[in-house]
């Protein structure tokens, strides 16, 4: 991970699901946490980009800390890959950054891709069984037009999951207006006697999905604040095993009659953005089926 103390980006994942669905990715661009990619198993980083110092040699994390320099960086994909692709789709590689997709593709066009196939549905039910034994595979596509389509998709996935509230070059936001996704934001933050800190946090009762609401302090809901609009199908949706709105407000509740954190405006905010992401994530993840689909579906060839 001294690789991530550098621009720089990961695919997170695991390797091998435990008997469910197998919904083990993310991507990261700062060091994380060892079961980020799973509540069960120890997560697997894979930087896109590799830092060498003015010697040549790799980074420790004691010269990255004290060094000014960067260094250089070359792209941690195998020769062998990339001559693969390049076959595939007839296109040039450019060893740093995004390609045009017309003549040539780069690093940050195969991660795009790559992450664009692992969030598809389809992808995950087809080659279940294999995913419970090994590290994901990505299937590669001779279809350039099918590749620029999953790259661009992929890259708006890469923006939500960082947050990023620029879109990526190119890419057109939800209903056609300027800005992020994640600017607009879906839900309210009610406040009420207890304000924004966190109480008691009991699974069966901070959600009410007649109205969207989730609060805050489920020993005394009448008094809570709460978020309210949290569509339930986001609500519920999960990462690695992690149901991501209730775990990110579990960790910060109060325990054993001890109230827990007061939210800053900041964290209400963040947290009113990680329900935009979500969503965003379920409609591009049913995109990506839909494209794959319009060029010939499954297996992609």
């Amino acid at each position: 991970m001294m690789n991530l103390l550098h621009p720089n980006i990961a695919l997170v994942t695991t390797r091998r699901s435990t008997g469910r669905k197998f919904d083990n990715f993310l991507v990261s661009d700062t060091l994380v946490e060892y079961k980020a990619g799973t509540h069960d198993r120890n997560t697997q980083v894979f930087p896109l980009y590799l830092y060498t110092n003015k010697e040549n040699a790799q980074y420790t994390f004691l010269d990255v800390s004290t060094s000014t320099d960067q260094g250089t960086r070359r792209p941690n994909l195998g020769l062998e890959f990339i001559s693969d692709i390049e076959d595939h789709l007839n296109l040039g590689f450019v060893t740093d950054g995004r390609g045009d997709l017309c003549q040539t593709f780069g690093p940050e066009d195969v991660l795009h891709y790559a992450y664009a196939v692992f969030h598809s549905p389809t992808y995950r039910t087809r080659y279940a069984e294999f995913l419970k034994i090994d590290f994901p595979r990505l299937p590669l596509t001779s279809d350039a037009g099918l590749f620029r389509a999953l790259v661009g998709l992929g890259a708006d996935l890469v923006a939500l999951h960082l947050l990023e509230e620029k879109p990526p070059a190119g890419s057109e936001p939800a209903g056609g207006s300027a800005g992020s996704p994640l600017q607009r934001p879906i839900t309210t933050f009610v406040e009420r006697e207890t304000g924004a800190t966190m109480g008691a946090f009991s699974k069966s009762k901070c959600y009410s999905p007649d109205d969207g609401r989730v609060y805050l302090d489920t020993s005394n809901r009448a008094r809570s604040s709460y978020f309210e609009g949290v569509p339930e199908e986001v609500w519920q949706f999960q990462i690695g095993g992690y149901q991501v709105l209730y775990k990110w407000l579990y960790d910060r509740r109060g325990t054993k009659g001890e109230p827990g954190r007061t939210l800053t405006p900041e964290e209400i905010a963040h947290y009113q953005r990680v329900v935009v992401a979500l969503r965003e994530t379920m409609r591009l993840m049913d995109e990506i089926d839909e494209t794959i689909d319009a060029h010939g579906g499954w297996p992609i060839e």
